[in-house]
């Protein structure tokens, strides 16, 4: 038996009481939308997590809504794509050196920045692996060392009478000094950490391969692998923790591991369905959307603020609020398709929560010309008014006309708008805006119970979350049926943090954050008069190299910016329509 089709006719008949409403009516009630946010932030639905059943029933009983008006599906209706759910050691990991075998879990661990694969090689000792060469400091723990094909075995974080020291706060990570030894020559990276209780490190999804083998071993081994150098001594790890300089020296060691990280995967869901026009204008699109997605029952590594409590995270304003007003307008323009002169797409977007996975997918995947998209209007967290009871709205810089439609929509000033003209943002519409269409970010703002399971549809303001999609009813509207389309203005930076090395220097790229495949980094956008576009970057290219160093990921394309300086010429190696372009690019 199909698991999933079962679970939903499952669930659907377990909750059907709270469905039996009167016959749909075309106008957007607080009664409707009442009934659909109680059965998305519902028990059963445990908390709509991405790639379990009950994200599917979800995403299933949407697009029954949006086919029960009469919208056509969209993009298949059901678009399905793949999300990285867990990862975990395999049962093919082993390590060891001078015949003796290392156990799983008690003597060691694999990294999650490892590669997967077989190592034998000689171990060198690198001290706290750095390679620091600036203003302020010079550490170079490979100066005096050759780790080319072999392993080096570092400490982790850095030296006791340093740790109030910012400047190395960059350099500390276990990506950065993988990627340090990477780059001189190091074939696989053991850290090890001075605790007398080693923990090791739990793997995590979110992290990228940094090419080189990688664990973590334990103080004890790693002092017993010190021991085979006459270099070591007593007093080698109290003069390490002194900081003073590099300490480093080749072992009398050859150290194998074989290294399997397994990723699992699991499918989830965009839906989407059209209210088509009629006229020379209807393959033009407004797109209207909101994450249906929420953090399940939360629990240590979700994004939950509680996260020693396992429980239902209902999301009923983040964002099962924004769901059904999602479609409660849809089925609102159903009923008026004749008024339409652009044809409206409505998108319940998937992973929202995993990284506005979703909404990428989209744009990325389209099998429609993206600028054909003349605008988007995205609704987050809709459902709870502040006490200023303001409709805060992000966007409003990424197109001159957008200010005055805003205000236009009001009736005797209300409701009281908040204006914030920044097109990035922190949920769907930024991928939008990342392809130069003007975006709209309507939100009701935070309150205490966000990412937690207090986030009850109880305290919904029903009356509040009709007049917001009323007001998002007309703007579309008027976005669908004017004469002329919105000007794209930038409106502040394309890009976000992605760690927290501080960076002297920036490309002006907005990076492909969602990318898995790990064969480069693919660009998003160049921002206009930044190094990048002066370099001849183009949107789509792939970064493959800086400076000759190879880059994969995220990861290694911070890391190289990391070493860089304000004034520098540097050479970007590009994947471009399947050939590979060097660019020179001065920062």
């Amino acid at each position: 038996m199909n698991r999933i089709p079962f679970f939903c006719s499952l669930v659907f008949l377990i909750i059907s009481g709270q469905l039996l409403v009167a016959q749909p009516i075309p106008e957007i009630t607080s009664e409707e939308l009442k009934t659909h946010l109680y059965f998305l932030a519902s028990d059963e639905l445990k908390g709509r997590y991405p790639g379990t059943p009950e994200d599917s029933v979800t995403a299933h009983y949407i697009l029954q809504q949006f086919t029960e008006t009469g919208l056509e599906p969209f993009a298949g209706g059901m678009q399905s794509f793949k999300i990285v759910t867990g990862v975990e050691a395999g049962s093919n990991n082993k390590a060891g050196f001078d015949q003796q075998f290392l156990e799983l879990s008690g003597d060691y661990y694999p990294l999650s920045i490892s590669d997967n694969g077989v190592l034998s090689a000689p171990v060198v000792f690198g001290g706290w692996g750095f390679s620091i060469e600036n203003d302020t400091l010079s550490w170079n723990s490979y100066k005096e060392i050759d780790v080319s094909g072999k392993w080096v075995l570092l400490v982790q974080g850095i030296p006791e009478n340093l740790q109030n020291n910012n400047l190395f706060e960059p350099y500390t990570d276990d990506s950065y000094k993988a990627r340090i030894a990477k780059e001189n020559g190091a074939a696989g990276i053991i850290l090890f950490s001075n605790s007398d209780n080693t923990r090791f490190r739990k793997l995590d999804k979110r992290d990228y391969a940094a090419g080189v083998s990688a664990l973590q071993l334990s103080k004890e081994k790693a002092l017993e692998l010190l021991q085979t150098s006459k270099a070591f001594n007593e007093n080698t790890l109290h003069d390490l923790h002194r900081g003073r300089e590099p300490i480093s020296f080749p072992l009398e060691a050859e150290f194998t591991a074989t290294i399997e990280i397994n990723k699992t995967f699991a499918e989830t869901y965009n839906v989407a369905a059209i209210a088509k026009a009629d006229g020379p204008l209807q393959d033009e699109y407004i797109v209207v959307g909101a994450h249906y997605d929420h953090l399940g029952m939360g629990g240590a590594g979700s994004s939950s603020r509680q996260q020693d409590t396992v429980a239902v995270h209902f999301g009923a304003d983040d964002n099962a609020s924004g769901t059904a007003a999602l479609m409660e307008i849809a089925e609102k323009f159903a009923a008026h398709t004749n008024q339409l002169a652009r044809s409206v797409v409505f998108v319940a977007f998937g992973a929202e929560e995993k990284g506005l996975l979703g909404s990428k997918y989209f744009v990325d995947s389209a099998d429609f010309d993206v600028s054909s998209i003349k605008a988007m209007a995205n609704m987050d967290m809709v459902g709870r008014f502040n006490n200023k009871n303001l409709i805060q709205v992000g966007g409003t810089g990424t197109a001159p006309e957008i200010p005055e439609i805003l205000i236009s929509m009001q009736k005797d000033s209300f409701p009281a708008l908040a204006m914030n003209e920044a097109g990035f943002g922190p949920s769907d519409h930024a991928a939008f805006y990342g392809r130069d269409i003007p975006v709209f970010f309507f939100s009701t703002g935070g309150h205490g119970d966000y990412h937690t399971p207090a986030d009850t549809p109880d305290k919904i303001d029903y009356k509040g979350l009709k007049t917001v999609s009323d007001y998002v009813y007309n703007v579309v509207h008027d976005l669908s049926t004017r004469q002329k389309n919105l000007t794209f203005t930038e409106a502040g930076p394309k890009t976000r943090s992605t760690g927290r090395t501080s960076l002297k220097v920036t490309l002006g790229i907005m990076p492909d954050f969602a990318s898995q495949d790990n064969k480069g980094l693919g660009v998003d956008f160049v921002s206009p008069g930044k190094p990048a576009e002066g370099g001849g970057m183009k949107k789509g290219d792939v970064i493959i190299g800086i400076n000759d160093n190879e880059i994969k990921n995220i990861r290694d394309y911070m890391f190289q910016l990391s070493k860089l300086e304000s004034g520098e010429r540097i050479t970007v190696t590009v994947m471009r329509n399947g050939d590979e372009e060097t660019l020179i690019v001065q920062l």
